[in-house]
C-alpha cells in the first residue's frame, strides 16, 4: 500500500491490505445451497459448510463469526428454482455493515451480470441505518421461514469487494455511490459550505469513546461542526460530508460513510499506536488525501496493545491540535486559547505552579501529566464554576477513572449528573461513592431504586 500519509508519531498497521483491480472481483456460477435464517453461512446439499459463502477476515480461515461447518437444520421446508443472489450476514454494527454486509452487490449495479435478482440475507435486521442503505441501494431481499432450510437451486456468490485484512476494491465504491444517489440528499440552498465537521464519539456508551474527547470538542468548537452521527440518518450524515471542506475525528466507523459521499473531503484521522489498515486502504482508494496522527494513548500510559479501543484510551489533545493546524485547519492557532493550550510546556513555563491560575493554565497542567488527580480535580471545578457542565464532568469521570479510593470525584460526577436530570447515571455513581466511603450521606440522596 503506497500513497499514505503519516503525521508526526508512528502508526503501524495491521495486516497489509491490497487495493484489486476494478473487475478481478468474480461470481460463481449458480448452484444448489441450503440457506438457514440466522446462519451466517450458506451449506452445499451434504450439509457441508460452502467456504464462499462465509464472512472472512484476511486470506486464510479466520471466520469472526460463529458458523457451524454441518448445516444444523436439514429439514427442507421450501426449494426456490428462481436465481437469486447470496448477500450474506447484515451487520448491526454500523462500520461492518458498510464495509462488509453490502460488498457482494456489486453486481447488481446497472448493468451487471446480476442486476434486478433478489438477494438472499440471513441475518435481517430492524436497524434504521440498514433499512435506508437497502431502501436506497434499491435491494429487492429473499423472505427466510423462522424455521428448516431453504434450498435455493440456482444461487450465486459473489465475491466481496471488501474483505477485512485482505482486500478492498473499486467496486465498493461503486456499491455506496448506487445508494448514494437513491438517498434523495438535499444540500443546504447556496450550498453553504460546513468547513471541517469532527465526527463525534462522545454520545456514544462510555467503552466506546476516548477519554478527554469532551474536552476536545470545548476547545474546537468555535472551529468545527462537530456532529454526532448516530443521532442522524445515512442522508444528513452525506449532505454534511459532501458540503464540508474536511472531516476529522477518533478513527471509527463513521470514516466509513466517506465512501457514499460524491466529493470525499480531506480528513485527518486520530488513531492509537495500531491501527485496522483497512482505513488506510479505504482512504488511498478515495484519492488519498487523508492524514493518519498518533494522538490517541493507554490511559495510564501502559502500552499493552491488550487495551481496548478507544475506551481504555485518552486523547493527546495538544498534538492534535498541533496536527490539525498542519492539515485541515490551518488557521487554528490564530485563537489565543487554542494556541496556549496547543503549547502547554510554553505556557506552563511562565507561570511555574501558581496557587490560583486561569482555565488555559489549569489545563496546560492536565495535557502536561495527564493522570495528576489534583489537576483534574481542579481543572473539573473551573469548569462548573463557569457553568461548562459537561466538561466538568468529564474531568470528575475520568478521575474515578484513575483511582478507586477517592470518593469526592464520583461524588462530583453523582451531584452534576443528578442536577442534570440523568438520575440513573447519578445513582450508579453514587454507589461507587459508597462503595469507597460508606458513611458519605450526600451520595445517598442521589440513588434512585430501579
Amino acid at each position: 500500500m503506497t500513497s499514505v500519509s503519516f503525521d508526526k508519531g508512528t502508526v503501524r498497521l495491521g495486516r497489509q491490505v491490497e487495493i484489486r483491480q476494478r473487475g478481478s472481483l468474480a461470481v460463481s456460477e449458480s448452484r444448489d445451497l441450503l440457506v438457514v435464517r440466522s446462519i451466517r453461512g450458506a451449506y452445499n446439499l451434504d450439509g457441508t459448510l460452502a467456504g464462499d459463502t462465509v464472512r472472512l477476515w484476511g486470506e486464510g480461515d479466520d471466520i469472526p463469526d460463529s458458523v457451524p461447518q454441518i448445516c444444523p437444520e436439514r429439514s427442507v421446508v421450501k426449494v426456490c428454482d428462481d436465481e437469486v443472489v447470496w448477500g450474506g450476514c447484515l451487520d448491526g454494527h454500523y462500520g461492518h455493515f458498510l464495509t462488509e454486509s453490502v460488498s457482494r452487490l456489486w453486481p447488481l449495479l446497472p448493468g451487471g451480470k446480476l442486476e434486478g435478482l433478489p438477494v438472499v440475507f440471513t441475518t435481517p435486521g430492524p436497524w434504521p441505518f440498514v433499512c435506508e442503505w437497502l431502501d436506497a441501494f434499491g435491494v429487492l431481499t429473499v423472505h427466510l421461514p423462522e424455521r428448516g432450510a431453504v434450498r435455493f437451486s440456482r444461487m450465486f456468490v459473489p465475491e466481496p469487494a471488501l474483505r477485512l485484512r485482505a482486500w478492498i476494491s473499486p467496486e465498493i465504491r461503486d456499491i455506496h455511490l448506487h445508494a448514494r444517489r437513491g438517498l434523495g440528499i438535499r444540500h443546504k440552498r447556496g450550498g453553504q459550505d460546513e468547513g471541517v465537521l469532527w465526527l463525534s464519539r462522545s454520545g456514544l456508551a462510555r467503552h466506546r469513546v476516548a477519554h478527554d474527547e469532551v474536552l476536545l470538542e470545548w476547545l474546537l468548537e468555535r472551529h468545527a461542526t462537530i456532529i454526532k452521527p448516530e443521532t442522524m440518518t445515512l442522508a444528513e450524515q452525506v449532505a454534511l460530508i459532501e458540503a464540508s471542506d474536511a472531516v476529522s475525528g477518533v478513527v471509527g466507523s463513521a470514516f466509513h460513510t466517506i465512501l457514499m459521499a460524491s466529493r470525499p473531503p480531506s480528513s485527518l484521522y486520530v488513531c492509537p499506536p495500531r491501527i485496522v489498515s483497512t482505513f488506510p486502504a479505504q482512504d488511498q482508494l478515495l484519492g488519498g488525501d487523508g492524514t493518519f496522527v498518533q494522538a490517541a494513548t493507554v490511559l495510564l500510559g501502559n502500552d499493552s496493545e491488550k487495551a481496548g479501543f478507544p475506551g481504555a484510551h485518552r486523547l493527546m489533545i495538544p498534538e492534535i491540535l498541533r496536527a490539525l493546524s498542519r492539515t485541515i485547519l490551518p488557521n487554528l492557532l490564530d485563537d489565543p486559547r487554542i494556541s496556549a493550550v496547543a503549547f502547554p510546556e510554553r505556557l506552563w513555563s511562565k507561570v511555574g505552579t501558581p496557587v490560583e491560575s486561569d482555565l488555559e493554565t489549569a489545563l496546560a497542567r492536565v495535557f502536561l501529566d495527564p493522570a495528576n488527580i489534583g489537576a483534574r480535580m481542579d481543572l473539573g471545578a473551573r469548569f462548573e464554576a463557569e457553568h461548562v457542565n459537561r466538561c466538568a464532568l468529564a474531568q470528575f469521570t475520568m478521575v474515578a477513572n484513575l483511582t478507586h479510593d477517592y470518593a469526592y470525584a464520583p461524588l462530583r460526577a453523582a451531584r452534576l449528573l443528578h442536577r442534570s436530570g440523568q438520575f440513573a447515571e447519578a445513582s450508579a455513581m453514587a454507589k461507587q461513592v459508597l462503595q469507597i466511603q460508606p458513611d458519605l450521606k450526600e451520595a445517598t440522596c442521589y440513588i434512585t431504586e430501579s
